[in-house]
């Protein structure tokens, strides 16, 4: 019930942290410039005991300039 597609075609995977936060990601950094559009469609479905999602919605974003910072310590 939720998908993630970016214009750079990178490959997204889930990962949960702890019980109610999840984050999706490409396995490399995104590439600079990539749109990205997150669809969620979690209204009515059923995430557990006595918890049914509310939200159904678009959000697009692009990803800015590719920024490396490297330290010397």
């Amino acid at each position: 019930h939720i998908t993630v597609t970016s214009s750079s075609g990178q490959k997204v995977v889930g990962h949960w942290f702890g019980s109610q936060r999840l984050d999706f990601r490409p396995e490399q950094y995104w590439k600079a410039g990539s749109k990205v559009t997150l669809k969620i469609d979690l209204d009515g479905v059923k995430g557990g005991q006595g918890v049914t999602g509310v939200q159904s919605k678009t959000v697009n974003f692009t990803v800015g300039r590719s920024q490396v910072s490297t330290v010397d310590m």
